[in-house]
């Protein structure tokens, strides 16, 4: 065999395992870009619960479940959850200002990390809650005080006949 033929012989080989190895590999890269996919759908789902809930807080079951899912969601970003540190830190404190702060510190860190590079407090800080919210959830905030103020006495429990009773 000459030289040429083994130089033939040999890129033919190495063409057959490129194309053996080539499918293998796009499945590999694939799986790579859906999983980044994944990632930020799941980082921006988080980040729009809570930047669309911001100012109603605590009271929106959508907010307190986001929140809790930041450790998880951002857990490669040091930023983000030392901003989700401070602000876990200021809720459990009653100055409102500071949580507000920090709050918006932590939509900043994961508006960024997103890459939203024209984020900020200032923008962050404006927001729509029209005055009706704010009038209805002030009624049922008090409706829920007037409750948990208001005594339960034993004569106001159901008795076991009337329980069942209503449960048919």
């Amino acid at each position: 065999m000459t030289t040429f033929e083994i130089t033939m012989s040999a890129i033919a080989f190495i063409t057959l395992i490129a194309i053996w190895r080539a499918p293998i590999q796009a499945v590999k890269v694939g799986q790579k870009l859906q999983a980044k996919d994944r990632e930020h759908q799941n980082k921006f789902a988080v980040f729009a619960t809570i930047i669309g809930y911001r100012y109603a807080m605590g009271n929106m079951q959508e907010f307190v479940i986001a929140t809790n899912q930041i450790p998880v969601v951002f857990n490669k970003d040091k930023n983000i959850l030392l901003a989700y540190e401070k602000f876990i830190e200021s809720h459990k404190k009653t100055d409102n200002k500071a949580t507000k702060d920090c709050l918006n510190d932590l939509i900043v860190s994961m508006g960024l990390s997103l890459g939203y590079p024209e984020m900020n407090n200032q923008w962050i800080s404006n927001y729509f809650y029209p005055e009706a919210a704010s009038l209805e959830f002030d009624a049922r905030y008090q409706q829920n005080l007037e409750r948990v103020r208001r005594p339960v006495m034993p004569h106001q429990f159901p008795s076991d006949a009337q329980l069942v009773e209503s449960s048919h």
